[in-house]
């Protein structure tokens, strides 16, 4: 099925929209998503690309539930970013190295995901991921801006989720090999956990664990030229959180944090291993949530995280931070929040304690980031569907 027959679908659908009831099966929804966004990255020196992230990605799809456990996906993704007529193909991480090649328009995409929960506590998807709390990884891992960038990840994933323990497993597959091929395969593999208690009544112990494996190469591909490789980002944290229950503070939190990043096969960047660690304590309220904290990094990469967490330059190749020593803050601020849509503040402040590269001596300055965000969420039922009996 093509791109343009899918959206004819949603055209004819839209039209018999009803209110949305508990779905049973049969049951035929509309699930309208949709991002509004603009950020604006005023990174400093070679650490980081700075840039303006202004733009809208729409996702609407049909979920058709084949019975009370299980539902099938069919919808497409629709990125726009302003003023920008021609889109590069492939996965985006971050801004995309610009291509003749490509798109024009729009970065148009299908979204196909396959459901099945067979109880409360554990739910299996294949097909379009399920990235609602990225993954469960922190910002040193994972940077909370792909939400906007990337698109959506495909392949499998295993969650489950209990009173006190939420933990997923999923396998992200970036790139398909066929035969002579001349790009490589790529997959990200991922398990995270996160486990709480809070017998102390009003103060609550969590403990937070990752585990990300990233494989570049593969027997079909042709790049004889560049070796498979392999690499890993783990960490694990541990967390202290006072309950207030005040509308202007909910809660107080402390926490530390230790990473590792590991070439296990042909390392294609400027360390084979490091390590890294953080110190932050935050505050959050009803409608706000504001962290400072200390981070240090010592040959350490990290895959898919802010580059500031990083001893890699992003703008030089073959520049690289011997230590980094920074301090960091982040706020969100939600100006609206209702059923079917939120919109929210947010921004990062970044000042690196040691400025030395291996090529030079960078002047000590302040990066920034200021984002606005609205976040559209809504089901609407169509209606029920019901199956031909074949004899």
């Amino acid at each position: 099925m093509k791109l343009k027959h899918i959206i004819l679908i949603f055209l004819i659908a839209v039209g018999s929209i009803k209110v949305a009831q508990c779905q049973q099966t049969g049951d035929l929804y509309l699930d309208a998503e949709a991002k509004a966004f603009f950020v604006n990255n005023e990174f400093k020196r070679k650490v980081a690309y700075g840039y303006t992230l202004p733009g809208v990605r729409l996702e609407p799809r049909l979920t058709y539930y084949l019975n009370e456990k299980a539902s099938f996906d069919l919808g497409f993704s629709a990125l726009r970013y302003w003023g920008a007529d021609i889109y590069p193909y492939g996965l985006y991480n971050s801004v995309p190295t610009y291509s003749q090649n490509a798109q024009k328009g729009l970065h148009l995409l299908p979204f196909l995901r396959f459901s099945f929960q067979p109880n409360e506590k554990i739910s299996f998807i294949m097909g379009n991921l399920d990235n609602s709390d990225n993954f469960g990884l922190s910002q040193v891992l994972w940077n909370k801006e792909l939400r906007l960038s990337q698109d959506a990840q495909e392949g499998m994933q295993l969650r489950y989720h209990s009173d006190n323990y939420l933990g997923q497993m999923f396998v992200f597959w970036q790139n398909f090999n066929f035969v002579d091929d001349i790009d490589r395969e790529s997959l990200l593999l991922g398990i995270t956990g996160k486990a709480h208690s809070n017998t102390l009544k009003a103060n609550i112990l969590d403990l937070d664990y990752a585990l990300m494996w990233q494989h570049h190469g593969g027997e079909l591909d042709t790049l004889a030229s560049l070796p498979l490789d392999h690499w890993i980002n783990a960490g694990a944290g541990l967390s202290f959180r006072h309950i207030f229950n005040k509308p202007w503070l909910k809660e107080m939190r402390l926490s530390a944090e230790a990473y590792l990043s590991k070439a296990l096969k042909n390392s294609t960047w400027a360390f084979d291993q490091g390590y890294s660690w953080t110190l932050k304590a935050g505050v959050a309220g009803e409608r706000y949530s504001l962290s400072l904290g200390y981070f240090y990094g010592k040959d350490f990469v990290s895959l898919y995280g802010s580059p500031f967490f990083s001893n890699v330059c992003q703008r030089e190749q073959g520049c690289f931070y011997p230590e980094n020593k920074l301090f960091y803050g982040q706020y969100d601020y939600n100006l609206v929040s209702s059923k079917a849509f939120d919109m929210q503040l947010f921004g990062e402040v970044f000042y690196k304690l040691d400025q030395r590269t291996n090529l030079a001596q960078e002047d000590k300055s302040i990066s920034f980031s200021l984002g606005v965000a609205v976040d559209v969420k809504d089901r609407f039922f169509l209606k029920n569907i019901q199956a031909i009996k074949l004899n």
